[in-house]
Parts: structure tokens; sequence; C-alpha cells
């Protein structure tokens, strides 16, 4: 391998500094960002503290790998999120607080696989469990790998009917 092949390879793989990095503190690869602190690594967003890998999000704190995300606090994977707590791999979800791997839900609260839920607490593919037997169960689920896990909510998402769009103040 010649010299120019080694430069090329080496230039993919190391992080670059910052194009355009306004008013953040210890974020220096990230880039279309603004007022972010202690940040590694995320592309156009705004106002995040300790958050790293993110993708167009905004007001975020102690989020990792998320996309398209405002107003959470300590996610991890989650997709078109508002205002979300303590949760993992949601996606087009909104108040929703110490769930995991959720699909288009809103105000949930300890929540595990659900589709489609509004307002709803201690619930598991969809369908209610005793606070006891909520943690119980959850605590089994998660001994399972997130790759198995992800498999499993894939194949319970087809299944489930869903709306095809999201559309807010619209006639």
């Amino acid at each position: 391998m010649d010299f120019f092949e080694q430069f090329e390879k080496l230039r993919f793989n190391v992080p670059r500094l910052a194009l355009m990095n306004f008013q953040g503190e210890r974020s220096p690869y990230g880039n279309f960002t603004f007022r972010c602190i202690d940040c590694y690594y995320s592309i156009g967003s705004d106002f995040l503290k300790n958050s790293h890998y993110n993708y167009w999000c905004y007001h975020n704190k102690d989020c990792i790998d998320c996309s398209y995300c405002r107003d959470c606090e300590t996610c991890f994977e989650c997709l078109d999120c508002i205002n979300c707590l303590d949760s993992s791999y949601l996606q087009d979800c909104e108040d929703c607080q110490n769930c995991s791997y959720c699909f288009d839900c809103q105000s949930l609260k300890d929540c595990f696989a659900c589709i489609g839920l509004w307002r709803k607490q201690y619930h598991i593919y969809n369908k209610p469990y005793t606070k006891e037997k909520y943690f119980e169960t959850v605590e089994k689920l998660k001994k399972k790998s997130p790759e198995e896990l992800r498999k499993l909510f894939r194949e319970v998402k087809k299944i489930r009917p869903h709306i095809f769009m999201h559309q807010n103040h619209n006639e």
C-alpha cells in the first residue's frame, strides 16, 4: 500500500475537529452544533449536555446515540422522541419515562416493548402487569441480548397496527 492509500485510510478512521461548533465547551468533535457542553461527535445539535453520538437533537442531557430527539434526558438509541426520561430504544414517543423498546407511545411510565399506548404504566407487549410482576418479567427479558430483543420487537411491530404518519397542526 502506497503513502496516499495509507493516508486516506487514516483520514477516514480518525475523527476530525469540528467545522462549525459555536459557543461549545469541551466538545471538539461536534459539527453544526451550538452551545453543547461535554459532548462528543454530535451533529446538527443544539444545547446538549454530556451527550454523545447524537444527530439533530435539541436540549438533551446525558443522551447517547439519539437522533431527532428534543428535551430528553438519560436516553439511549432513541429516534424522534420528545421529553423522554431514562429510556432506551424508543421511536416516535413523547413524555415516556423508564421505558424500553416502545414505538409510537405517549405518557408511559415503566413500559417495555409497547406499541401505540397512551397514558399507561407497567405494560409489557401492551399487556398490563402488576408492579411486582412487571419488574420481575422485565429483569428476565433484559437477560436476553439487545439484538435478540430488537429482533423480537421488530416482529411484534409488524403485526401490531400503527399509524402511517405523524402530523400536527394540519387541516
